[in-house]
Order: structure tokens, then C-alpha cells, then sequence
């Protein structure tokens, strides 16, 4: 694996053929976690499935869109079209150096614009391939089901965030301001207006449920699986690229 603590000329002799960059954002977890929740748990990820990739790990871009934490102290959003734009300039600067596979991991939901970001730049730009992944958004549906009690009911500052943060570093974690609360509405009901009106607390999950064990499992089950999405996702896009 590389990263920003490797010099250009180790980058180039190593000559990684993916690249891996994650999206946080910078914004409200409640009382019990860090405005860099996001940031701190993809960080986390991007970098357990770059060492089973052996690809180039691009640190971390740290803002996102959070336009639905707007009135918590500490949330710094920016644009959708703002993202969109760094997005496929980052992928083609990974293809002018000769890496041609670049996969984007998304550490927060309300990242859409990476979506038309991809999709353009594989259009435009041929000659590479760019992927997006959600590692959350699989788990839930999938291995994290086996770890977590609220898969269901997770959405922010919950069981799951809380665990990661644990495992990452539990002195981050204030556990004496954990409070559980899930809203009556969807998950969609974020589209339409901010958390502060929907959860005061700006809590939609059950934190109390939190442990540091299951965090170590959700990390863990969360990059295998990503890495796992990632390789046959390429190998399933050369394959049909072949046959043009």
C-alpha cells in the first residue's frame, strides 16, 4: 500500500494500479462523538482496504455535503456541484499518472453528487475506470446484520457510528451524553428538512448500544467486504470492456 508518507519516487516504482480516495464530512455527532466522526471511520476504512488492495491511498477529503446538520455548532458543508467538480478532477489526475483504476468510498449519506461525478468522468475518460462505493450502505444489508442489534435503525450517532469511534479511539467517545432516540419518519425525511427538526439532539439510533467489540467487527467486516466489492467490480468492468 502507498500513501502521503511515501515519497513519489517509491509511488512510481511501486506502480499501483488503483487508487483509493474516501469522502467524510465535518459535522455534528451529538455530545458523544467528534465532528470528525465521518472522517475518522472512512480514514479507517480507505486504509484497511488499501493494504488488502495494495492500492494508493489519497488521504481523505474531510468536508462533504451536510447540508441537513445546518444549525449544530461545528458543521462545515460544502456545495454539491463544489464536490462534484473535485471528484472527477482527483480521478483524472490519478489517470494522467498512469493509474487507471480509481475507486471512491463515501463515509456520509448525503454525498449524491459523487454519483453523476463518476458516472461522467467514465464517459469522458475512456481509458480508466472509476467506481464509487458505500461501504455502510452494503454492510447494513449484509455482514454488519450478524453485529448490530439496530441495523434497521441506524442513522447517525447510533450503535454503529458509536462502536467504530470506540475502536478507533474511545477517548474520543463520551459515553455519560449517549441518548437513544429514532424518529417515527424515514430516512428521507432528511431531503426535506434538517436533523435539528426532525431529532433536536441530532441522534437517529440507539447509541447505548454501543461497545468497542463491536466496533472492531464492524471495521473489520466493513473492509473485507469493500475490498472484496472493489476487486470484483473492476474485474467485472475490464471483462466487459474486453468485449467492445
Amino acid at each position: 500500500m502507498f500513501n502521503e508518507r511515501n515519497t513519489s519516487k517509491e509511488i512510481q516504482e511501486g506502480r499501483p494500479d488503483i487508487a483509493i480516495f474516501s469522502i467524510g464530512a465535518i459535522e455534528q455527532h451529538t455530545a458523544v462523538l467528534p465532528v470528525g466522526t465521518d472522517f475518522f471511520i472512512i480514514s479507517e476504512i480507505a486504509a484497511r482496504v488499501g493494504k488488502q488492495l495494495d492500492a494508493y491511498v489519497i488521504p481523505t477529503i474531510p468536508l462533504g455535503t451536510s447540508y441537513e446538520h445546518r444549525g449544530f455548532m461545528g458543521t462545515v458543508s460544502i456545495r454539491p456541484d463544489t464536490l462534484y467538480r473535485m471528484v472527477k478532477e482527483m480521478v483524472v489526475s490519478c489517470y494522467e499518472q498512469g493509474i487507471s483504476k480509481v475507486a471512491v468510498l463515501l463515509g456520509h449519506g448525503g454525498l449524491w453528487s459523487v454519483k453523476p461525478a463518476i458516472r461522467d468522468v467514465n464517459y469522458e475518460h475512456p481509458e480508466g475506470i472509476a467506481i464509487w462505493v458505500c461501504p455502510f450502505d452494503r454492510a447494513m444489508r449484509g455482514p454488519l446484520r450478524d453485529v448490530l442489534e439496530t441495523v434497521d435503525k441506524e442513522v447517525h450517532s447510533g450503535e454503529f457510528e458509536v462502536s467504530c469511534m470506540m475502536a478507533i479511539d474511545e477517548s474520543l467517545v463520551k459515553m455519560e451524553h449517549a441518548v437513544d432516540h429514532v424518529p417515527s419518519v424515514g430516512r428521507e425525511f432528511l431531503d426535506y428538512l434538517p436533523m435539528k427538526t426532525i431529532s433536536p439532539g441530532g441522534v437517529w439510533g440507539v447509541p447505548s448500544l454501543a461497545s468497542k467489540e463491536k466496533g472492531r467487527r464492524c471495521l473489520e467486516l466493513l473492509s473485507i467486504d469493500t475490498a472484496e466489492y472493489i476487486r470484483d467490480t473492476f474485474e467485472q468492468i475490464l471483462s466487459l470492456k474486453q468485449r467492445w
